[in-house]
């Protein structure tokens, strides 16, 4: 059974400083990130981090009315991971996130493209998205991120487990929820 517990402060202090530099259109966006034991597997794959938007009828509950993302991250992976993988996989996570404050709305990011590498050593940039890619590809450089200085704006916490037990207990117990607008949820019970 999957265990999870609250991310560590070095995963929240690492997304603030990205979203200050990489992606300010999250300022105003609430985001938690929670740790689960080892990586969920999909299609085969291990899934080292995965961001997803809360739903309103589970921002009804008050541990999580003001959320609009919550991010997992695999803590066996990421004690694996050096320091600019750790901003990779946290970067990565938030390029998913779409947030526009002034309708207060939170939405998915698909990615830029997706392709197996045996078509690309096989076929090349074949298509318009990954030769686009191609030049990013060229100049990509691995070193080290620059220094991110800049004061974050974002609000960044940890999701505890005991937040998701309660909710859970809520929903077990047959509290009513109920969505009008998706501004507008209210539980009752």
């Amino acid at each position: 059974m999957t265990k999870y517990k609250e991310a560590s402060r070095d995963v929240i202090t690492t997304a603030q400083d990205l979203i200050a530099v990489y992606h300010p259109q999250l300022a105003d966006a609430n985001i938690s990130v929670i740790f689960r034991d080892e990586p969920a597997i999909s299609k085969g794959m291990e899934v080292w981090g995965k961001v997803k938007t809360v739903p309103a009828w589970l921002r009804a509950f008050p541990d999580f009315e003001d959320l609009h993302f919550v991010i997992e991250i695999a803590e066996s992976i990421w004690a694996t991971l050096d320091s600019n993988q750790r901003k990779a996989l946290i970067d990565h996570e938030l390029c998913h996130c779409k947030y526009d404050s002034d309708k207060e709305k939170a939405s998915m990011r698909a990615h830029d493209f997706e392709e197996f590498t045996e078509i690309v050593e096989r076929r090349g940039f074949w298509n318009p998205k990954l030769f686009m890619a191609r030049d990013k590809f060229a100049q990509a450089v691995q070193d080290e991120l620059p220094g991110l200085e800049v004061k974050p704006k974002g609000n960044v916490s940890a999701l505890s487990p005991e937040a998701v037990t309660r909710t859970q207990k809520l929903i077990d117990e047959g509290a009513a929820v109920s969505v009008s607008k998706p501004e507008k949820v209210e539980v009752e019970g």
